[in-house]
């Protein structure tokens, strides 16, 4: 053990040895009764790499350091299980620390997802309303609609829309339209005029670009008379985004 010449004032009280200098020990050292850092006295650069332990109100520091380049190297805590504890604060981690690679493949439960991180209902439309049409061979939009924000994922769309036509046997176009534009329909028959009839339609919208999108059903009349959305019932649009 080197002590620094003009450095140590060392006091002995029975077993208690203090010093307020340098010490400089050059072999290992086991210590039986635990290590206590009560300040720091900063590194100077050239003084090489190594393992420091240090307190500066409020609070303690592990570091290891190479003071030649001025970089932190590299810390490796083993053990077979090692907890780490806050008392009565947090775990604050780097984001970017943990990846997929460091958790265990089928570890994740519903609970630790945030809302809407995986699945997202974006839009919800559920009314009866009052809406006719008599115009031929031209797509109508339907008061049955949502607008809605997406992220860029993968939309679903499902959709009841329930309905009568005056006339026996007429043919109606029922599609679902992203901004105006019918992607997918279906084509109903009324059995009897003014029959009751109920449409569902279920769609795979792609991935729309993340933005405002508008989402709703559209009719195509190919024979004359009127077409009556029911009043009587609700039809429905639900718009659902796929996020991972």
């Amino acid at each position: 053990m080197v002590m620094a010449p003009g450095r140590v004032a060392e006091l002995t009280n029975g077993y208690e040895q203090r010093t307020s200098g340098l010490y400089t020990h050059r072999g290992r050292m086991d210590v039986g009764g635990g290590v206590r850092v009560t300040g720091y006295l900063p590194i100077p650069t050239g003084a090489g790499a190594g393992l420091e332990f240090g307190y500066i109100e409020p609070a303690g520091y592990i570091q290891s350091y190479d003071h030649n380049s001025n970089t932190s190297r590299d810390l490796i805590i083993n053990g077979r299980n090692i907890t780490l504890t806050p008392v009565g604060g947090t775990l604050n981690l780097p984001a970017g620390s943990v990846n997929s690679a460091a958790i265990a493949d089928g570890t994740i439960q519903t609970a630790d997802l945030a809302a809407n991180a995986a699945t997202a209902m974006l839009g919800w439309y559920l009314a009866a309303p009052a809406w006719t049409n008599t115009t031929l061979n031209t797509w109508m939009a339907t008061p049955i609609t949502s607008t809605v924000a997406t992220t860029g994922g993968t939309t679903l769309v499902f959709a009841t829309l329930n309905f009568y036509h005056s006339a026996a046997g007429a043919n109606t176009y029922v599609g679902l339209a992203l901004d105006s534009s019918v992607s997918m329909y279906h084509i109903v028959t009324t059995p009897t005029a003014n029959g009751y009839v109920s449409c569902g339609l279920t769609w795979m919208a792609g991935s729309p670009p993340a933005g405002s999108h508008t989402f709703a059903i559209y009719i195509y009349q190919t024979n004359a008379g009127t077409f009556t959305i029911s009043t009587g019932s609700h039809s429905n649009l639900l718009v659902v985004e796929l996020r991972r």
